[in-house]
């Protein structure tokens, strides 16, 4: 009886720090859980006399916070409480679970758990959540970008230190709160000293945070217009003078074809027929529709335009066809940004184009490119973007994102190599009918604007179009009546971050997988070394050489038997 009883005790405990855990993150953002609601999970790292209990715990609270946080998936589906999108949200919280479990309990076998739980339980948190996101690498190419814990921390002045290290060392920071925690729970060895010095690294990060949110010398940049969800023919008399307006993704009607004009007049049109198999083609130089043309869309506007389309390249060999943000003004198309970070669901289908016979189309993915074969023996979606491109409105330089690209944080270091003033970010979000998910994108667009120390022009339909500062904070929140037109707030400031790259994930990564080699490769072929004393200057070359370069025949030959 007892026995149950402790196994009781053990999946409740996961339970209720999972839970908790998921109360943190956005739509309900009670951020300060965070900082002591994973301290059962700290306490899974010390031995005990059975590793059942503690593998139950893991499990049940892994799975209970997944389905939990990532309960904005199954919000989006149409089709009632079951559908194709709550197939997926079932789905991708137990592959995420089933991760971060398995990414848990390799870096506490890696790890030695002597080591103190304020610096064992942040390497072993964030070698879980490196874990999660490389395993969805396999599923869309980019990896599972949610639910990193130092996304509690928006509203926290602690936010500005993903300026430094990123959302990871926030991570790192509160990972380490709660190992504190354990360890002073548990009586630890050095517990208290441990706890004053996490005690002021947390006091120094709140107190870097309020001087960047006290930072003033922001300048007002090109004025812009957000939170444009269609080309309303009457925009333009309710706006007043901009200097870019920013339209949401995929606004335009149809699709833009474009081609080389290399290409010969028989490739071009066979190229306009397969992009109109795949997509309702509503411009193209062939045809006769100057008043979709986006030169005369800028005219008529009177200023530049970010125009979200889908867009078709016919090329010698193929036709590619791409989620497209579109720079053009009165003088035609200056530049075009094609969306890099494709979301699984909602512009490709993952894997096999057979799961279409499953889940119907026309509700999961109607916004993905598809042929008329009726067989779906082609591969349906879009093409990925390869470039990172940036723009240039009079004096100043912006580059553009695409929705579900400000997941990803890589895309805007490569886009900082450029020295943009600020980003312009077009989405979509009309699918997240109750709302859940447009909190979880709009925290982490302001946790990017915060990386870069770059202002974000952000226009969504169906989701929070605004205005973000260097800081993260919210200029102008659009509200569904009309468009907000504000100047840019131009923050001039470089991050160690945007330049280093994700270290503090890479360093954590370096460690677990250094101990692993050791554990694995060093002890099991350790009497091929000897490793008794740093004073020598050949102590790391394997036992025979040794022997051989001092001419020790002897000891030569009885080491090489003992090998044999």
């Amino acid at each position: 009886m007892g026995r149950v009883v402790w196994f009781g005790v053990a999946v409740g405990s996961g339970l209720a720090a999972g839970l908790l855990l998921s109360l943190a993150f956005p739509p309900y953002r009670f951020g300060f859980l965070a900082w002591f609601c994973l301290i059962p999970a700290a306490l899974c790292l010390r031995p005990l006399k059975s590793s059942l209990p503690v593998a139950l715990a893991l499990v049940s609270g892994s799975i209970a916070f997944h389905l939990a946080a990532l309960g904005f998936i199954r919000q989006a589906s149409t089709t009632g409480h079951f559908g194709p999108y709550t197939v997926l949200w079932i789905a991708t919280a137990l592959t995420a679970a089933a991760a971060w479990s398995a990414g848990f309990c390799l870096a506490r076998f890696a790890l030695p758990t002597s080591w103190p739980l304020a610096i064992l339980f942040p390497l072993v948190y964030l070698f879980a959540e490196l874990t999660r996101r490389a395993v969805f690498v396999f599923v869309d190419g980019m990896g599972f970008p949610f639910l990193e814990l130092g996304f509690t921390q928006i509203d926290s002045p602690i936010a500005q230190m993903a300026a430094l290290g990123g959302v990871p060392l926030i991570s790192f920071l509160l990972a380490g709160c709660n190992g504190v925690a354990a360890d002073l729970a548990l009586g630890g060895k050095h517990s208290k000293s441990l706890a004053i010095a996490t005690g002021l690294a947390i006091g120094a990060t709140w107190m870097y945070g309020e001087q960047c949110l006290r930072h003033d010398g922001m300048a007002d940049g090109p004025r812009v217009a957000v939170g444009l969800w269609g080309l309303d023919e009457d925009l333009s008399e309710r706006l007043p003078p901009c200097d870019l307006l920013v339209f949401a993704e995929t606004c335009f009607p149809g699709a833009i074809v474009e081609y080389d004009h290399g290409l010969s007049a028989r490739r071009r049109k066979q190229g306009i027929r397969e992009a109109s198999s795949m997509l309702p083609v509503q411009f193209a130089p062939e045809l006769d529709n100057e008043t979709l043309e986006p030169r005369h869309i800028a005219r008529r506007f009177s200023a530049a335009l970010v125009i979200g389309c889908r867009r078709a390249f016919i090329t010698n060999t193929r036709t590619r066809v791409y989620n497209s943000a579109l720079y053009v003004d009165e003088t035609g198309r200056r530049g075009c940004y094609d969306k890099i970070a494709l979301a699984a669901g909602g512009d490709f289908v993952p894997y096999f184009a057979g799961l279409l016979h499953v889940i119907p189309i026309d509700q999961a993915f109607a916004n993905v490119p598809r042929l008329e074969d009726p067989s779906f023996a082609n591969p349906i979606g879009f093409d990925r973007g390869s470039d990172y491109p940036a723009f240039t409105l009079g004096v100043h330089r912006f580059a553009a994102t695409i929705c579900y690209d400000s997941c990803f944080p890589f895309i805007y270091r490569r886009l900082m190599r450029n020295r943009p003033d600020f980003f312009v970010q077009c989405g979509n979000e009309t699918i997240d009918s109750r709302g859940v998910g447009r909190s979880t994108l709009l925290t982490m667009s302001r946790f990017r604007a915060i990386e870069c120390r770059r202002a974000i022009a952000r226009s969504v339909s169906g989701g929070y179009s605004a205005i973000i500062d260097g800081n993260g904070r919210l200029r102008d929140v659009v509200s569904t009546a009309r468009p907000v037109v504000a100047a840019i707030p131009l923050d001039q400031r470089n991050t160690l971050y945007s330049f280093a790259g994700n270290w503090t994930a890479q360093f954590v990564a370096t460690v677990v997988v250094a101990r692993l080699f050791y554990r694995f490769v060093v002890r099991r072929f350790s009497r091929w070394f000897r490793f008794d004393s740093f004073s020598s200057g050949v102590h790391w070359l394997p036992a025979v050489w040794r022997n051989i370069a001092a001419n020790k025949q002897t000891q030569v030959c009885s080491t090489t038997r003992s090998l044999f």
